[in-house]
């Protein structure tokens, strides 16, 4: 869903300058956007001014009616193949650790030898997948789908990524990767919770930077418009807008891991065994302005708080029972963190209805076993599950009700919306 949550933030540039065109401002010194990993939702707050819904509903509205330049076929082809030319050479990059410079290795979001493992069958999963978004916020026929895949890393199937090289990886997850029969991970420490979390972020972190690259590559082809060059432009700078942000996130990661510190807050509990696996991150994002010389700075390099609060969502097996760890930022002036005081008085019963609601409004990143997933297919529940997953894609339905369980058909229910 990265490259929808480009387009979310895409829309948002567009609405904001409309906002401040309306209002007066200058959109060449005041750039107003939403950033996110996941964008779950429309803007709920305008800083720049006090009618800013108004706004922003008018401009909404004068949005639907302009056309998008549409790339030809030979530019949608170069922009596939440079996609796949950089998506083969980020191996070529460097460890994320601090400042390492060897070059990565391809690691699991979701350890491979512990619940991928535990979910396969004869070494296969069945994942959500989703194409290759190439034209903004134009998904392909079947965007979403369920694809067999292979654990194991090599074939880069499930759930991979290129962030840590082959002696800080080991080395850093350590404690979440015991070895040997038997070895159990202490899910109630902090530092693990915390290293799952930072592994989901890096998975993140990793796309945000690939998509920069093949924007980079995109802008130097010759066989791009300059049209076609100006779409991929925006989304460029969305991208750079939300890597600040990540920056200022890895910064807080590292002081809790290697320094003690504590920036977020989490809730571990366990809910009854079903053969599944998520990782998943979202932001419900908040509208407001940046200067073109902030602008500047985060193409430097520079760092940005985030304006709304991330969360985290881990969901995975471990003996006889599903933990699902739950993560969101420890400052409490952030807007739209996760209520975890709330999630812990739940019933058992309301804890599963929002694991599920969970995966299948903001998760991209999640797998089952294929037992479960025929047994789905026998019933048809496969095909509710992506016509689920597809139905709540658009920002405008990510805060609709859900009736929907997972992990019983049998039962239904829904939840207030503000848990989230």
């Amino acid at each position: 869903m990265y490259e929808g949550g480009a387009y979310a933030v895409s829309l948002a540039l567009k609405i904001g300058l409309m906002a401040s065109q309306i209002s007066g401002g200058s959109p060449a010194l005041n750039i107003t956007a939403i950033v996110g990993f996941s964008v779950p939702a429309l803007p709920i707050k305008a800083k720049t001014n006090p009618m800013g819904m108004a706004l922003l509903a008018s401009a909404r509205w004068k949005l639907s009616n302009m056309q998008e330049y549409e790339l030809t076929k030979s530019e949608l082809g170069e922009a596939q193949r440079i996609r796949v030319a950089v998506r083969k050479g980020a191996e070529y990059g460097r460890c994320f650790f601090q400042s390492c410079s060897k070059p990565p290795i391809r690691s699991h979001v979701v350890q491979e030898n512990g619940p991928l493992r535990d979910i396969s069958v004869g070494g296969k999963i069945i994942q959500l997948s989703s194409k290759p978004m190439i034209r903004a916020g134009v998904r392909p026929p079947g965007y979403y789908e369920f694809v067999e895949c292979d654990i194991g890393a090599r074939f880069g199937d499930v759930a991979t990524f290129y962030g840590f090289c082959n002696v800080h990886d080991p080395l850093l997850f350590e404690s979440i990767e015991p070895k040997g029969y038997g070895a159990k991970v202490d899910w109630r420490c902090y530092r693990n919770q915390i290293l799952q979390c930072y592994r989901i972020f890096c998975n993140e972190l990793y796309k945000q930077e690939y998509n920069l690259k093949w924007y980079d590559e995109m802008f130097k082809s010759t066989i791009l418009s300059e049209q076609a060059k100006n779409t991929f432009r925006q989304r460029y700078r969305n991208f750079l807008l939300s890597i600040a942000h990540a920056r200022f996130l890895k910064s807080q990661f590292e002081m809790d891991l290697f320094a003690g510190t504590k920036s977020f807050i989490t809730h571990v509990f366990e809910i009854p065994l079903v053969p599944i696996c998520a990782a998943i991150s979202y932001v419900v994002p908040t509208l407001y302005s940046i200067t073109t010389v902030e602008m500047n700075q985060f193409l430097q390099g520079g760092l940005r708080r985030p304006e709304s609060a991330y969360n985290f969502v881990n969901v995975f097996p471990s003996s006889k029972s599903l933990v699902v760890i739950l993560a969101t930022s420890g400052d409490a002036t952030l807007p739209n963190r996760m209520d975890l005081d709330i999630i812990g008085k739940m019933s058992e019963w309301e804890k599963m209805l929002l694991v599920s609601r969970l995966i299948l409004v903001h998760g991209e990143t999640w797998m089952i076993s294929p037992k479960t997933f025929y047994n789905w297919q026998k019933s048809g529940f496969d095909k509710f599950v992506i016509d689920t997953v597809d139905f709540y894609f658009p920002l405008d339905r990510k805060n609709l009700p859900l009736i929907a369980n997972i992990f019983d058909r049998r039962r239904a229910g829904s939840l207030p919306l503000t848990l989230e």
